[in-house]
């Protein structure tokens, strides 16, 4: 059975799409909060203090993050409601407050 050139015509154009829409979180990616959760999850792996992991993970932040992630993690770009922003800013500054959110402390050993 042959395919007719419109119907490889639909699937080319089909794989395209998928290509495109599919590579997109690659090359456009949130940095969401959830990213600090795993920069303390690797860091947690020394076995190091919470207060160690705070400063280790934010300091990778400042450091090393293009300058608009860096100002959402640290809640400097105030986006979304006043609650979130001011979160962000609180965890940054407080390593305690960081600790509660569970980073990477799911057990309640703080070592705080």
């Amino acid at each position: 059975m042959r395919i007719g050139l419109g119907k490889k015509a639909i699937v080319g154009v089909y794989v395209l799409l998928l290509t495109l829409v599919s590579s997109r979180p690659y090359f456009y990616s949130l940095y969401d909060m959830d990213m600090m959760g795993y920069i303390a999850n690797a860091i947690a792996m020394t076995g190091t203090s919470a207060k160690e992991i705070h400063a280790t993970a934010y300091r990778a932040v400042v450091l090393e993050a293009p300058d608009m992630v860096k100002d959402h993690l640290l809640g400097r770009d105030m986006a979304g409601p006043p609650s979130q922003w001011k979160s962000r800013q609180d965890r940054a500054t407080n390593p305690d407050h960081f600790a509660e959110d569970g980073y990477p402390f799911d057990s309640g050993d703080h070592n705080l």
